[in-house]
């Protein structure tokens, strides 16, 4: 856990970094909301790690944009 004060690209960035210092090896996959800050960081950090979109913050995101009706 690390405490940040915005989801920026540094941020991220700086927390992939701590994770391999105190020993994360291999990722196979990285499960997040769609925020860019975290999707740049891992392609940096953990380039051949793969990225996918929760999909309660895709049904979310989606459902945001259709009509209630």
């Amino acid at each position: 856990m690390q405490v940040a004060t915005a989801e920026s690209v540094a941020s991220w960035t700086g927390f992939f970094r701590d994770l391999k210092a105190r020993g994360l090896n291999q990722v196979y996959l990285v499960t997040s909301d769609a925020h860019l800050g975290i999707q740049h960081a891992i392609g940096e950090i953990l380039p051949n790690a793969p990225w996918q979109q929760c999909r309660t913050h895709f049904s979310k995101n989606l459902s945001g944009l259709v009509s209630k009706t």
